[in-house]
């Protein structure tokens, strides 16, 4: 897993489906479109382990030990 600082600038864009232009039978369906304040931008996908459905995931470190 990467993890990277955040500073607050970034937008996050919701987004649906992305088809890819040069090959229309491909696609993504991520949460949302990321831009930084260096213009650079990323595609958000999150996901959630069945094992933290309805825990906090904000202490999933503790769940998952």
């Amino acid at each position: 897993m990467h993890r990277q600082e955040v500073d607050g600038s970034a937008k996050v864009k919701t987004v649906g489906l992305i088809v890819n232009p040069k090959f229309y039978q491909l696609a993504c369906s991520p949460e949302g479109k990321v831009t930084s304040a260096r213009e650079e931008t990323r595609l958000l996908k999150i996901k959630c382990p069945f094992v933290l459905k309805g825990k906090n995931v904000l202490k999933c470190d503790e769940v998952l030990t």
